[in-house]
């Protein structure tokens, strides 16, 4: 705690985010798309929290092995196995996905001042960190309850910098949806028993054996989807809230300028996120009328303006650097006292 406000004072905090240490995702040839900041959320926010803050970071990642110098302030490594990693005494740990293969980091930097972000089902740890992000409230009430020494809070999610709104030429259809899957928990096999005959779907990513969509893309790169969003009036959100936690399509689809309907058992912050602005929550029985209704009222609509002032990975990095000055501050009291 004193060597990160020590380090804040003088600009010259060491930040270390791990990225992923899934069995599979760091086992390609570079370049890796997880670790571009062009294209990937989480280390354009942890490249902006390393500027933010005016020190210096480094990304790790399990995969086989590769050095790249972002800018003179930011590095990305990955190492076969993070337990090689060394030559980096890091003041601030961000463990964004819960994996045991992080431990021994953790255990190497006991004075480092630590950030959690859990992946899905893991999105409360199993050990104590300074600061914990969430995606609802329920989360933040549970971590906070079972980690009364963490700060908890609610993290709405940034889109990457690729999601951006597309030059108006006109919509050809009337619903998108984004889902690089084709598992039914996503959602497919709900949106295809509910949307209406005569709506005209724009699918984004392989094709399922429930929907029919009006034309579909299959899988594509992040920094082609906001050419093809573009071309439909609204968004939806349909995974059924039980693996997925605060799904980033949702700000994706905000930040390219297209209001939303969302399933309401989408685990995210809805009451924060979906405003007259944004869209509408739908249930099992009503979607097709919240849909008519989101059309009708989707032109004179403006996520891009919410999305600007509350979701922004500037906005977001701003946020997280807040608390954690807080957090270390309030830690501190007693000692002073």
């Amino acid at each position: 705690m004193k060597r990160f406000l020590r380090r804040e004072r003088t600009k010259e905090m060491r930040w270390l985010f791990l990225r992923s240490a899934h069995r599979t995702s760091g086992y390609t040839d570079p370049p890796d798309r997880d670790l571009d900041p062009r294209s990937d959320m989480w280390i354009a926010l942890f490249a902006e929290l390393v500027r933010a803050s005016g020190g210096c970071g480094e990304i790790w990642k399990q995969g086989w092995r590769y050095t790249h110098d972002v800018n003179i302030n930011l590095r990305i490594v990955r190492y076969e196995t993070l337990g090689e990693a060394a030559g980096f005494e890091p003041d601030v740990i961000f463990n964004r996905g819960g994996y045991t293969a992080y431990e021994g980091v953790l255990a190497a930097n006991p004075e480092a001042t630590t950030i959690y972000y859990g992946a899905g089902e893991r999105w409360c740890p199993t050990r104590r960190y300074d600061l914990i992000l969430v995606d609802t409230p329920a989360q933040r009430a549970e971590a906070a309850a079972r980690w009364p020494d963490s700060r908890v809070i609610i993290m709405h999610k940034p889109a990457s910098p690729v999601f951006k709104p597309r030059i108006a030429v006109g919509t050809e259809y009337d619903l998108i949806f984004i889902c690089d899957s084709t598992a039914e928990n996503k959602g497919c096999k709900w949106l295809a028993d509910r949307l209406p005959a005569d709506m005209k779907l724009l699918k984004i990513g392989p094709a399922d054996k429930w929907l029919h969509a009006e034309f579909c893309t299959g899988s594509l790169p992040r920094h082609c989807v906001a050419d093809y969003a573009g071309r439909a009036k609204v968004g939806v959100v349909c995974d059924d809230g039980m693996h997925d936690s605060g799904p980033r399509v949702l700000s994706e689809l905000l930040a390219m300028n297209i209001p939303v309907i969302v399933r309401e058992c989408v685990r995210a912050d809805l009451d924060f996120l979906i405003t007259p602005q944004t869209g509408v929550i739908a249930n099992d029985k009503n979607f097709a009328e919240k849909l008519r209704e989101l059309l009708a009222d989707s032109d004179a609509m403006k996520p891009r303006r919410f999305y600007d002032r509350n979701l922004s990975i500037e906005r977001c990095a701003q946020k997280i650097l807040e608390n954690l000055k807080c957090q270390c501050r309030n830690k501190l009291e007693p000692a002073r006292a």
